[in-house]
């Protein structure tokens, strides 16, 4: 078959600094995009993912209208950066899990069919610094989605939980340390994705969890070369859990 698409983008965004220290911005914004080949074409086991996607050649393009906000402070040792935005989304592709799973000769795979929605997402990012001293820094960075069907205002699936991180950030100096080493210990919370019906999916969405995370970084140098050399340690306390937007999730 003969594909042809069409579409326009665009943004503005406008930025007012009326404070000191401070910019507001307020923006919008259109987008398209065309299906995918997998999204049109896909049909049977998808390997690296375990599962079974149909993709649908009736598939429309993808076109949204986007308005955004947001505020920065930038001061010398506080760093802040708010941002909220909606999305309308038409003809919103996604995969969507199919009643019943699909039995061949090496056994069950969940399905999934693409399909199309009018769908809205809204959602918020903060980022912040707060430099407490030349050795102690703490960081967060929030993020929150929201994605509804249009009309039914029913929760998509497949939409990030709410998460957060925290993270504590020492600076190791000496008298005879041009570079400092950089130590960092991160606190990840991710919360359970509630706004989604545990009935169309192949298994209930799992509960939130919480990681710490460990790293260092040092500026090495080498004669006329330098070198950064970095370690760290994933999942410390060695923690089990379960993703929501891993479909791995359905079998282990």
């Amino acid at each position: 078959p003969a594909f042809d698409y069409e579409g326009f983008s665009g943004n503005t965004e406008i930025n007012y600094q009326g404070v000191k220290d401070m910019i507001f911005r307020v923006g919008g914004g259109l987008a398209w995009r065309p299906p995918a080949m997998n999204e049109l074409f896909s049909r049977g086991l998808h390997h690296g993912a375990a599962a079974v996607e149909n993709g649908n050649s009736g598939l429309l393009k993808e076109e949204s209208i986007s308005v955004e906000a947001g505020a920065s402070l930038n001061k010398k040792k506080l760093k802040l950066n708010l941002d909220v935005y909606q999305k309308q989304i038409d003809q919103f592709i996604y995969l969507v899990p199919a009643a019943q799973p699909t039995l061949t000769i090496r056994g069950a795979f969940p399905t999934f069919n693409f399909e199309q929605i009018p769908a809205i997402f809204r959602g918020a990012d903060l980022n912040g610094k707060w430099i407490i001293s030349q050795k102690v820094t703490l960081e967060n960075s929030t993020s929150i989605v929201r994605a509804f069907h249009q009309n039914t205002k029913e929760g998509l699936v497949q939409i990030p939980a709410d998460r957060m991180e925290n993270s504590l950030i020492y600076y190791l100096r000496t008298a005879k340390m041009k570079n400092a080493v950089r130590l960092k210990a991160s606190f990840e919370n991710v919360l359970k994705q509630t706004r989604v019906d545990p009935n169309i999916d192949f298994a209930p969405p799992p509960a939130g969890y919480n990681l710490i995370h460990l790293s260092a970084r040092a500026k090495v140098r080498l004669g006329q070369q330098q070198m950064t050399v970095d370690f760290g340690v994933n999942n410390l306390l060695n923690t089990s859990y379960r993703d929501y937007l891993n479909r791995f999730r359905y079998f282990t």
